[in-house]
C-alpha cells in the first residue's frame, strides 16, 4: 500500500508498506514480516525487489551484530548511555573497528595467513592483544609474520615428542628475535 499514514500517533507521517507472507505446498504459513518504505510500490515485481532487499538487511544486520556480540568484539546491549553519551561513543568506536578489520581482511593477503594459521579470530584477536603487551610493533609486516608463525604448526620431527607448551616457547623465542626493541 502506498500513502498511509504510519500509525495513529504520527497521522501526518506517510509511508509505504510492504507485507509478506510465504506458505509452504500446505498453506501453512512459513515465514510473515512487514516493511515501510519511502520508495513508491509499483508492481508485484517491484514489491519482490523490495520484500528481498529488506531481508537482506536484516540478515546482514543480524550477522554483523552477532559477529560484534560472539566474535571477540564483546559488545553487548547497554540500557544507559554513560556520562555524556560515553557507552554511545563506545559502540561508534567498535563500529569503527569493526569496519577496519573488514577492509583489512578483505585487502591484505598477510593478515589473511595469519587468520589461516591462527583458525579462528577470536583466538587471532587475543593474540594480538597479548603481542602489544609484550612488544613494541614497529612493522606491521613482522606483527603479521609473527602472528602467522604462532598459529602455525610447528613441523613434526622423527623421534621425540615436543609438548605443546614448549612449542609455543619455541615460537616466542623465534619471534622475539624479530623485535629487538622490546624491553
Amino acid at each position: 500500500m502506498n500513502g498511509v499514514p504510519l500509525n495513529k500517533s504520527h497521522p501526518d507521517l506517510i509511508v509505504n508498506s510492504l507485507e509478506y507472507m510465504e506458505f509452504d505446498s500446505e498453506d501453512n504459513l512459513i515465514y510473515q514480516n512487514s516493511w515501510v518504505t519511502s520508495l513508491t510500490l509499483h508492481n508485484y515485481l517491484y514489491c519482490m525487489k523490495v520484500m528481498r532487499a529488506g531481508r537482506a538487511k536484516w540478515s546482514i544486520e543480524n550477522e554483523t551484530f552477532n559477529t560484534l556480540k560472539n566474535l571477540g568484539y564483546s559488545l553487548e546491549h547497554n540500557y544507559g548511555h554513560g556520562e555524556e553519551n560515553l557507552s554511545s561513543n563506545f559502540a561508534c568506536l567498535m563500529f569503527l573497528a569493526f569496519f577496519i578489520d573488514q577492509i583489512v581482511e578483505l585487502a591484505d593477503p598477510l593478515f589473511n595467513k595469519a587468520l589461516q594459521a591462527n583458525k579462528r579470530k577470536k583466538r587471532l584477536w587475543e593474540i594480538q592483544r597479548n603481542f602489544f603487551e609484550i612488544f613494541v610493533i614497529s612493522s606491521w609486516v613482522l606483527f603479521m609474520k609473527s602472528l602467522v608463525l604462532l598459529g602455525a604448526p610447528e613441523p613434526k620431527k622423527k623421534g621425540k615428542r615436543v609438548k605443546p607448551e614448549e612449542q609455543q616457547i619455541r615460537k616466542m623465542i623465534s619471534i622475539r628475535s624479530l623485535f629487538p626493541d622490546t624491553a
